[in-house]
């Protein structure tokens, strides 16, 4: 009776594993406070207060809404912020709750898009419930301000579930709901702009020999789209700098060969996260590598040789291509962080956030091709996973627990390295938050001695002087603010806001002028 049930229900019931798992790996993290980014994406975002703020929401950049100016272009982000505080207003378990909601649908919708790959429940199961356990993921999901990753992911599935069906169907509609939801995406997330090589990869491992090249062409809309956004972004999107590259020259800009030997050593520690996710923590101290013989990258590139050789014996075998599909997910999804062009980081955890899927394929694969040949290690098999499960879960539960606030946070950040002046910057606010004005001052100093480009540390030790009586100094800082970036609005308003208080009207205009002229919104 049980057996016929099970068949009968099978993907409702290997759905609803998955959202079992989703449930216990994110069980404690709804009494956690706001953090880094959180202060102006969400708590100091005007934009999300009000829906007559959408204008601005999409021809403004990410941090606008609270008076600063980056490079990043994420509407879809801000828009379900606006949303969220329309019920929750700044109660963090509103913004924890839609990144849980999104990482959860993310993970069935995985499985409904393995299920039509593979044909098989089992496998696209084993991979959505891995995945959506896995604490890797805790960095764009604990995390408030994570919500770009799952929201870009979010809308990519849908357009990619959309394309099957529309390939079903031939129903143009359908495509145009494919398309709209692959523009929600770039809306959503810069990276997506990947998302028709996946397409692509998909027609030249699946469909018939005959059907390969003229089902491409379904795919030309998805490329135009992504050629329009990559020249808006260059353009009239371009905030600060070309697509957030470095705003001075160096060695990792100046030199392709030396971001890939980078990228490529960076690969390794992908892999230690995805295998061994212990240490797991955000403002890694990754070195740029220029020795293409160092062992990182020849490790990497001898991986990639054999994954290589695996592929080209999987396509003459003409089996069920997964294993191509899962490897070519996973290098397609990092072409953006690849160092092609030189990005803001060389190292984040949650850029494993989309790219993972295709490994964690890979590895069902393997297991599927272990549980069919040898029928004897089906219950060793079983056992390890349920174990990997329990293990997987239980770091999850104890990485959530690094996100509680901000100072456990970023001391937790701090074990692992000296940090970086913005780690110090942000633990110094959040002692001034608790009162502790002197480990607060402390670890402004340092963030000035370690990288002394940053107004918002002058300023926000400016304010912390103006608290502790010391006005002299206060203006000291806030000078230096100004010296640092000519444009930041926080320190012409509070040195306007002094001299008012000491009857300098003059000066005090003069600054107030000064910052309503550079207003970012």
């Amino acid at each position: 009776m049980f057996k016929e049930l099970f068949v009968k229900y099978k993907p409702l019931i290997l759905v609803l594993i998955v959202v079992l798992g989703s449930f216990f790996a994110y069980l404690n993290i709804y009494s956690h406070e706001f953090l880094w980014d959180d202060e102006f994406l969400i708590q100091n975002n005007i934009f999300i207060r009000s829906w007559e703020n959408l204008p601005k929401i999409f021809t403004t950049c990410s941090g606008a809404g609270a008076g600063r100016l980056d490079n990043f272009y994420r509407p879809m982000q801000t828009l379900f912020y606006t949303l969220i505080y329309s019920f929750f207003k700044l109660n963090p378990f509103g913004y924890l709750f839609l990144n849980v909601l999104l990482h959860l649908s993310n993970a069935i919708l995985i499985f409904l898009l393995l299920k039509k790959i593979s044909k098989n429940d089992y496998l696209a199961a084993l991979v959505s419930f891995f995945w959506v356990i896995h604490p890797v993921h805790t960095e764009a999901i604990t995390y408030m301000s994570g919500t770009a990753d799952p929201l870009s992911v979010f809308f990519a599935l849908i357009s990619f579930l959309l394309y099957f069906l529309f390939k079903k169907n031939k129903n143009w509609i359908i495509l145009s709901f494919s398309i709209l939801t692959f523009i929600l995406a770039l809306l959503s997330k810069e990276t997506m702009i990947i998302f028709p090589g996946l397409i692509i990869l998909y027609e030249l491992l699946f469909s018939d020999k005959q059907q390969k090249i003229l089902n491409c062409r379904f795919v030309i809309p998805f490329l135009i789209i992504s050629m329009v956004y990559f020249i808006l972004r260059l353009t009239v999107l371009n905030f600060i700098n070309t697509l957030n590259i470095y705003e001075d020259s160096n060695v990792y800009t100046d030199h392709l060969s030396i971001r890939i030997i980078t990228f490529l050593s960076s690969l390794i520690m992908y892999y230690s996260f995805i295998f061994w996710p212990v240490n797991l923590h955000m403002e890694r101290d990754f070195p740029i590598f220029t020795n293409p013989l160092s062992w990182q990258p020849l490790v990497s590139i001898i991986i990639i040789l054999i994954f290589i050789i695996v592929i080209i014996r999987e396509l003459k075998q003409k089996a069920t291509p997964l294993l191509s599909f899962g490897l070519g997910w996973f290098f397609i999804g990092f072409v953006p962080m690849s160092g092609l062009i030189p990005v803001n980081s060389f190292l984040l955890e949650h850029w494993l956030y989309f790219t993972s899927i295709g490994l964690f394929l890979c590895l069902a694969v393997g297991l599927r091709y272990l549980w069919k040949r040898i029928s004897k290690i089906k219950p060793i098999i079983i056992s390890i996973l349920i174990i990997m499960a329990a293990i997987l879960i239980s770091l999850n539960l104890f990485r959530n627990r690094d996100w509680r606030n901000p100072i456990i946070f970023y001391n937790n950040i701090l074990k692992y390295a000296s940090g970086t002046a913005r780690v110090h910057n942000n633990l110094a606010m959040a002692y001034v938050d608790e009162n502790d004005l002197i480990k607060a001052e402390k670890h402004y100093l340092k963030a000035i001695e370690i990288s002394d480009i940053y107004a918002q540390t002058h300023y926000n030790l400016a304010m912390l002087y103006l608290k502790t009586n010391r006005e002299k100094k206060a203006v000291e800082q806030l000078l230096k603010s100004i010296e640092i970036n000519k444009n930041f609005f926080f320190s012409y308003q509070a040195l306007g806001a002094i001299y008012k208080q000491n009857n300098e009207i003059e000066k005090a205009q003069e600054y107030y002028q000064q910052a309503e002229q550079i207003k970012y919104y």
